[in-house]
């Protein structure tokens, strides 16, 4: 019998793991887990028809909590967010309890937090293997780039343009994502060291096609600046830049930025105490289908991505360019879903904290 756990498995995202993971017959336990179980179970019996699938009550900062429901594992897939507040500690008690792992974290923080000598040793020598950030972005897309270096004698710049529609599907996560990632100092590698951009100071105009067309992009933070040079050490400049869609959602969002209402920084308001991101978070949170408040009718596929791949084969310039369609759901859970199956099948023989391509 194999047994996976997937944490925050009813969630937009990790839906499409459960989806994924229900089409083969790797596992014949899936159980999924999170903090409200009859919101669990309502949303599985909607979704899915499969003995497989059961729900199970965890908070997953209790380590105790965790680790008693995890005891008789043999993955843990982790699909909650914000991962720049989860991921460290779940993964601690994952490794604690001896279970191989695997998560979509897409916030670079959590990445920067998550790979110290000190984890990285404990992991190895419980033979444990650890995959962080296998969904699309970051994930599949720089195999992508790990792919198109086999094709190369050397690789100079990669740039990532991500294009997202605000009618995808989306928990209350990604704002906070959005948010932290999108804003304040934005990681880039340059010239072959890490160097910082300020919020939309690197902002440019990307084709898309259509059904998006050109639209601005800026710089946001996001883990491939982290993970492609443990992959590629010598590429020499990495950024990712991302479009709102529609792009009056981006402006928006720009403007509060302009005017402090993103900032982390406390300030006095009527004698109370208030973060100002934390106010715009929740205004966010609670107002209207944000796309309806605007004209624009929003394009099918929902997102886009696109990469440029700039390098040298035997001494002559290179472009190695993608660009896809599709719906970030899917894109992010399927990959997950593959990498746990890995881990179940003993596919995987590296051991210890690893990115994809690694």
């Amino acid at each position: 019998m194999s047994k996976i756990v997937v944490l925050g498995g009813a969630g937009a995202q990790g839906l499409f793991s459960i989806e994924a993971l229900l089409q083969r017959d790797v596992f014949d336990e899936i159980i999924v887990a999170s903090r409200n179980v009859e919101r669990t179970k309502q949303i599985l019996d909607e979704k899915f028809d499969s003995p497989k699938l059961k729900a199970a009550q965890v908070d997953v900062l209790d380590k105790d909590s965790l680790t008693n429901l995890i005891k008789d594992a043999d993955v843990v897939a982790n699909c909650t967010g914000p991962y720049y507040a989860l991921a460290e500690p779940i993964i601690d008690t994952v490794i604690d309890a001896g279970k191989d792992y695997v998560d979509f974290c897409d916030d670079i923080a959590a990445h920067e937090k998550i790979f110290t000598p000190e984890r990285e040793k404990k992991a190895k020598e419980k033979g444990l293997k650890i995959i962080v950030g296998l969904g699309s972005s970051p994930g599949t897309l720089p195999l992508t780039v790990v792919h198109a270096s086999a094709l190369m004698d050397e690789i100079e710049e990669v740039v990532f343009y991500l294009a997202i529609s605000d009618r995808e599907p989306e928990g209350p996560a990604v704002l906070h994502h959005t948010m932290e990632n999108f804003i304040g100092d934005i990681p880039v590698i340059k010239n072959g060291k890490r160097d910082v951009e300020r919020d939309f100071e690197g902002e440019v105009y990307y084709d898309f096609g259509e059904p998006f067309g050109v639209v601005p992009v800026s710089s946001i933070g996001h883990p491939e600046t982290f993970s492609l040079p443990r992959v590629l050490p010598n590429i020499q400049n990495i950024s990712i830049k991302l479009a709102l869609y529609p792009i009056e959602i981006q402006r928006t969002l720009k403007t509060l930025t302009l005017t402090g209402l993103t900032s982390t920084e406390p300030i006095e308001v009527n004698g109370q105490t208030v973060v100002p991101r934390d106010v715009t978070l929740t205004l966010l949170d609670k107002v209207t289908p944000r796309t309806e408040l605007f004209e624009n009718e929003h394009p099918e596929p929902l997102s886009s991505s696109a990469i440029e791949i700039r390098g040298k084969k035997d001494g002559n310039e290179i472009l190695f360019k993608t660009l896809g369609y599709g719906n970030m759901g899917p894109a992010t859970g399927y990959p997950l879903a593959v990498g746990a199956e890995l881990l179940a099948q003993g596919k995987i023989e590296k051991v210890g904290l690893m990115v994809p391509g690694t």
